[in-house]
């Protein structure tokens, strides 16, 4: 499970330590600045030598066929170019040949920034043999009661 992102620190972050964190968003309008017309946000974390794209959220422009992330991720690359970066780390990305992949536009989104990929790492599951799976679950269960038991039989004896 992931957590979600304490943005308060981390927006304090980004304000005192600008170097190292940036948060840029996008607004229909210079007017929609203090209205809510936020139409998304990156948030882009430096490492050393190098940025790690963190996080984003974005709304789709009814009506228009244009992508909001664009603006926004090229702003984090400008950045970190700003600030010494050597590379960009836009995340992973899941195989153009998986079907019916939720994340396939979000994947080729960050394809189209550049034409290299880099296998850092694989996805695992594991999956324990179902008896052994059930004898771990009786003997927690067993200790259980039995520390509960005692706790009742010790409890007894302190109140008599």
């Amino acid at each position: 499970m992931t957590e979600r992102p304490d943005w308060r620190s981390i927006l304090e972050l980004s304000q005192q330590n600008p170097e190292l964190s940036r948060i840029v968003g996008l607004f229909s309008s210079a007017d929609d600045l203090a209205s809510g017309g936020l139409l998304g946000f990156a948030w882009g974390a430096r490492h050393g030598d190098h940025v790690e794209y963190r996080a984003a959220g974005m709304t789709r422009v009814e009506g228009r066929n244009i992508s909001v992330g664009y603006p926004l991720m090229w702003a984090l690359i400008l950045w970190a170019k700003q600030e010494g970066a050597a590379w960009f780390d836009m995340g992973g990305v899941t195989l153009p040949e998986t079907p019916n992949d939720p994340l396939a536009g979000i994947s080729d989104f960050k394809r189209m920034f550049s034409q290299v990929t880099e296998e850092v790492g694989e996805e695992w599951y594991l999956e324990p043999h179902p008896a052994k799976t059930r004898l771990a679950s009786l003997l927690g269960k067993g200790g259980r009661q039995a520390a509960s038991l005692l706790g009742k039989i010790q409890s007894r004896k302190g109140a008599a």
